[in-house]
């Protein structure tokens, strides 16, 4: 079991862990019933249960679970980066907000470009995206590199799995849920 100190993320992944563990009774129930007759599938209203019997029943049905199971997980990702990426922005907002009022207050007048002293302050304006935000990780190489790499894969599943937009990446799920919780417990 990861540790997660986020509860937003923990939501989330328990979320997908919960859904995996049905899905894997519930094919492993349909893998014993299966050879004997599809009740089970029919029980459960199993939307892909004529592929299955076209075909090798068993093999079939392990293909679409697997296949299911894959998509689960996929917007799992999907699910924990966005929930990452609101997470961030409200503390962008937040924060922005303060340190506008520490500058706006605690720069006196008459310090050069005192006019125009909050303008040197980010907001949301300035940070509208992951990527944005990735440039305040310069300190922490492994970190950004990490979200890049996070930012990437999202861009790719969310983009229909296209190269031109994001990468396929090699990492878990359970790392980039703790990758992010990391990030998040910097800021």
């Amino acid at each position: 079991m990861i540790n997660i100190n986020s509860s937003d993320l923990l939501l989330t992944y328990n979320n997908f862990l919960a859904i995996e563990n049905i899905l894997n009774y519930v094919g492993t129930e349909a893998e014993r019933r299966i050879q004997s007759n599809t009740t089970f599938l029919n029980t459960i209203q199993f939307p892909f249960i004529g592929q299955i019997l076209q075909k090798n029943k068993l093999t079939s049905l392990n293909l679409k679970f697997s296949e299911i199971k894959q998509f689960n997980k996929e917007n799992a990702i999907l699910t924990i980066v966005g929930e990452f990426e609101r997470l961030v922005f409200d503390k962008v907002n937040s924060s922005s907000v303060l340190i506008k009022d520490v500058v706006h207050n605690g720069y006196s007048v008459g310090q050069p470009m005192h006019n125009f002293r909050v303008a040197f302050v980010k907001d949301e304006s300035d940070i509208f995206n992951l990527a944005g935000f990735n440039k305040f990780l310069d300190s922490h190489p492994k970190y950004k590199d990490d979200l890049k790499e996070i930012i990437d894969f999202r861009n790719y599943l969310a983009h229909g799995k296209r190269l031109k937009v994001g990468l396929p990446s090699n990492m878990t799920l359970e790392q980039i849920v703790t990758t992010l919780d990391e990030i998040l417990l910097l800021l």
